[in-house]
């Protein structure tokens, strides 16, 4: 999926399909960007004795690796939407899916020349091209002009010659070096820094890159209030070029708040959120200048506005921006231009005119391109007109952003300009998007993507724009450009080729331009990997709307809202109700919304279904939906999966497919400090955990009223939401305790959102939440932020304990035998698995000091101790006499015979008849309560699978008392 987000918050999300069918007959051929396909023409039954005749095309290679003939009579199936699923050839059945991975090197690209041939390409075709091979090409040399020019010659401006700064950074080493003199290293015995004793803390020393000299040393204290935010405002009012060295001091990341990490991210540290709270750290970096930008101007014949950009430029970029600077003027007999020119001291090429219209344009900006790579000795290129207007912060935009083109190769280019940008829609000069598209007026690349690019720019007789030519997967190979919501250029020329259709003047009008003169832009959210994640939760929370007549519909214009329009498309290029929804929003017509909410606008082209489809997640694991044999052997045993189930890897971990609508919000939940986790596999003695340490916290005297409370009201279970979702369980309605709950401890939200989710975000501090998820599937700080404390059990008990719970439960309606069982937990395959990677994973971690780990059997036969081990976990202080009252309060016998533990309404989550029968929620909660449950073929099998995981673990289950 491709996503484009625009000016006012406007989203396109476009989806490009090629359909591959696995079956079909030879009714037409022909060549298209993937590759040989076959036309064929399907009977489709829609209705009763009602037959439509579809068009699908297939891959020649696919239809004959099935042996399918010329003259096959191909029948369709479709369902209840009348979209064609699967396709019959005599006893065949073949499924219908998209085919979304695009090898964009082989594909063929067609452009129309100027006597109505085509151009046709692909990357192939320029294996044996370099940027060398055009040293001798006679349209890249510049003209001599000879002109009439009497005033005397105007001095060279004066060369600053700023010192060139060396910075070296790792993880115990940090050096600045100018000009081959060390100015600052550290460690301490290895040089001239000297970091005066403290315990935690940031050390930053600031250095002239021009006189060398030390012009700031301060410590940050960052365990003392503000102090963290005074270090981001200190590092972000340094001069332009400046160069500093930062180390942290042990211990310094506990006291450093997730706002201070951001801004350390947004200002170009990679390690910032990624530090742990005994990590050091140490940081060498340079507050930008502009020394790594060069600049080339296309210009012609309009002086005066060449002019205007020139002095913009060097306003903005200092008298030195001048030896960065080639302007490409097109035409000898633009004489004012070349005089002005000279008269400012600006390097110039004149280009000998090619071609009309659009050719002319493209060869010119090609001429200019190939001059920049020759002139200018930087390693990234802006790309002006002439006739542009700058923001006052247009130079400092390219600045910053410059950046993001080192450090994301899925990006090529930074454009200044917005096309859906107008002063109705655009409002965030701090905001960054990326889109599927060229740059414009005004661009910033790479002088690696011109070496790549220029090889196959265009012939002269190529009628293509050259915008639209590298918009094209030819040249982007799925790279994307970073635009501003508020545009750092406008476009202000009365003639030219593209300004003389009053539809395209119109375009111009209205548009709006940054005022500012240093903004502070947020290049975090632009990487990829965080873009990607707000797209999905814009499209989360996308409400969508009903459009049948965009002139006469009242979009939402609630701050907030995010609304998603769904445009139907019969094939990829059926874009007209798209384009009018663009251009109500672009002529900002009044039943348009302006800026306050978020449209997301979705192209939904007519396609198949992939058979077997996965989505990524950011814990960074892949998400595929259980099918065929694995998903019927489930749903045979398993009444209660009745919403589908999902697989993660790695890890195979399994889960109801409720599960990814939520799975993101776990990973990304807020932990608090004084939060403490209580994370156990299933049937491993949660519930007892939770009372204790719920207890010792909350209640240490035993006289807190709220003792009476459902024990998962007071500690809450996180991803209980992912769990209740099955038609065997009943609708809870409003007026149920639960909902009742929920409305009193979070006000006003939706329960849609996710009820027990947001009840473990509203609970009161010290907050206890209950999870059995994975370490893997939570947030990768947690340990650093939360106490965890992780309760394992020896497998045997685990295993009787789970199924037991698996029969009374209906949302899992476990119907199988006790044999089948066995193999379900010893295969992986039970919702949470695997056990041995659950148990492993929070192994690992036991040396952490936010992390207890705990062993049931323990629990049960050294009570006594293990509360004590627990009481200094925790840090709760309680006396020798309050642990003894604890222990017996939340004893096995006296939890069972608090009758409300689990809280009224509970029944309905149960099998009565089974409870009755075989016991409730509470049975034994006994150490060897396995025994007598296998036979001696289970247990033999129970014990190697054991022997096999266990490996060089150093763990000794206790099977018995």
């Amino acid at each position: 999926m491709c996503s484009l987000l625009m000016g006012c918050r406007l989203a396109v999300v476009v989806v490009v399909v090629v359909v591959t069918l696995c079956g079909g007959g030879d009714r037409g051929r022909g060549w298209g960007a993937y590759g040989r396909f076959i036309e064929l023409n399907v009977t489709v039954a829609v209705a009763e004795d009602v037959n439509v005749t579809e068009i699908f095309r297939a891959k020649e290679e696919d239809m004959a690796r099935r042996g399918i003939t010329h003259d096959a009579q191909l029948f369709g199936r479709a369902d209840a939407d009348g979209k064609v699923q699967e396709l019959v050839w005599g006893s065949r059945v073949f499924p219908v899916y998209m085919e979304t991975k695009m090898d964009w090197y082989n594909m063929t690209y067609s452009y129309i020349n100027l006597d109505h041939t085509f151009w046709t390409v692909n990357r192939a075709d320029f294996t044996n091209i370099t940027i060398n091979s055009f040293t001798n090409d006679t349209t890249l040399e510049s003209v001599d002009v000879e002109v009439d020019w009497s005033p005397p010659p105007v001095p060279p401006h004066s060369d600053l010659s700023p010192a060139t700064a060396t910075l070296t950074s790792a993880l115990h080493h940090a050096a600045i070096n100018i000009d081959n003199t060390t100015v600052s290293i550290y460690p301490v015995d290895e040089g001239w820094m000297e970091i005066e004793e403290v315990t935690t803390g940031v050390f930053l020393q600031v250095v002239h890159p021009h006189s060398h000299r030390v012009t700031q040393t301060v410590t940050f204290p960052i365990d003392r209030p503000l102090v963290a935010e005074e270090l981001v405002r200190t590092l972000r009012s340094l001069s332009n070029g400046s160069v500093a060295l930062l180390a942290s001091y042990h211990n310094t990341w506990k006291g450093l708040d997730a706002s201070s990490r951001t801004a350390l991210t947004s200002l170009g540290s990679h390690a910032a959120k990624y530090l742990t709270a005994h990590d050091s750290w140490v940081w060498a970096w340079q507050e930008g200048d502009l020394r790594d930008l060069g600049v080339v101007v296309l210009a012609s014949a309009r002086p005066q506005l060449l002019y205007r950009l020139v002095l913009a430029v060097v306003e903005q970029g200092g008298a030195g921006v001048v030896d960065r600077m080639v302007v490409s003027v097109d035409g000898p007999q633009q004489h004012e231009t070349i005089k002005l020119l000279q008269l400012l001291g600006v390097p110039y090429r004149v280009h000998m005119p090619e071609g009309q219209g659009s050719p002319r344009i493209s060869r010119h900006l090609r001429f200019a391109l190939f001059t920049a790579l020759k002139l200018l000795t930087v390693d990234k290129i802006i790309v002006l007109e002439e006739d542009l207007i700058l923001a006052p912060d247009f130079m400092e935009y390219m600045r910053q952003t410059s950046v993001l083109l080192d450090r994301d190769p899925s990006l090529y280019a930074v454009s200044a300009y917005c096309h859906f940008a107008y002063v109705h829609s655009a409002r965030d000069t701090t905001r960054l998007n990326r889109v599927h598209s060229f740059p414009s007026y005004g661009w910033m690349v790479k002088r690696n993507f011109l070496e790549e690019t220029l090889p196959m720019w265009p012939p002269v007789f190529v009628a293509v724009d050259w915008d639209y030519w590298m918009d094209s997967e030819l040249v982007r190979l799925e790279r994307e450009v970073v635009i501003p919501e508020m545009p750092r250029t406008d476009h202000h020329g009365t003639t030219g080729v593209h300004t003389v259709d009053p539809k395209n003047t119109a375009g111009f009008s209205n548009k709006a331009l940054s005022n500012g003169t240093h903004t502070r832009l947020d290049l975090a959210i632009v990487m990829k990997e965080s873009y990607e994640e707000a797209m999905k939760e814009e499209l989360k929370r996308a409400v969508p709307l009903h459009v049948k007549d965009p002139n006469n519909f009242t979009f939402p214009t609630q701050q907030g809202v995010v609304s998603a329009v769904c445009v139907k498309m019969s094939h990829s290029t059926d874009n007209a109700a798209f384009k009018h929804l663009t251009r109500c929003h672009r002529g900002g017509r009044t039943s348009f919304p302006t800026y306050v909410p978020t449209i997301l606008i979705l192209l939904a082209v007519t396609i198949m279904c992939s058979d077997r489809t996965t989505t990524s997640l950011a814990s960074g694991h892949e998400v595929t939906h259980l099918e065929g044999e694995e998903l019927a052997r489930q749903e045979k045993e398993w009444e209660g999966y009745t919403e589908g189930l999902v697989r993660l890897t790695p890890g195979r971990w399994l889960f109801p497919s409720t599960f990814i609508q939520y799975a993101d919000k776990y990973y990304h939940f807020k932990f608090q400090e004084k939060d403490v986790l209580l994370m156990t596999y299933p049937k491993c003695g949660t519930t007892w955990l939770q009372e204790i340490v719920w207890t010792m916290r909350n209640n240490p005297n035993l006289d807190n009223p709220m003792a009476k409370a459902p024990v998962n009201a007071r500690v809450s279970f996180i991803e209980m939401d992912t769990l209740l979702k099955s038609k065997k369980m009943p609708d809870i309605t409003p007026d149920h305790p639960l909902m009742k709950g929920f409305q009193m401890m979070c006000p006003g939200r939706d329960p849609a959102d996710g009820v027990f989710l947001q009840m473990t975000e509203c609970a009161p501090d010290p907050r206890t939440i209950k999870t059995h998820l994975s370490l893997s599937l939570l947030p990768q700080n947690l340990l650093d932020t939360s106490k965890v404390v992780y309760l394992a059990r020896n497998p045997k008990d685990a295993i009787v304990s789970f199924y037991h719970h698996s029969r009374i439960f209906k949302n899992h309606n476990y119907t199988g035998t006790f044999d089948e069982f066995v193999q379900f937990f010893l295969d992986d395959d039970l919702i949470y698995g695997p056990y041995w990677l659950h148990l492993k994973t929070a192994w690992k971690q036991r040396n952490h000091p936010n992390l207890h780990f705990m062993f049931f059997e323990d629990l049960k036969n050294n009570n006594m101790e293990e509360l004590n081990k627990l009481n200094n976990f925790l840090n709760t202080k309680l006396t020798e006499e309050q642990l003894k009252n604890i222990s017996h309060y939340t004893s096995f016998s006296e939890m069972k015979a608090r009758a409300n533990l689990l809280g009224d309404g509970a029944d309905m989550f149960f099998n009565l008849d089974i409870v009755n029968k075989d016991g409730g929620f509470f049975r034994k909660g006994e150490v060897g309560s396995w025994k007598g449950k296998y036979t001696t073929e289970q247990e033999h099998k129970i014990d190697q699978w054991i022997k096999k995981n266990l490996g060089d673990l150093d763990i000794n289950f206790k099977y018995s008392n």
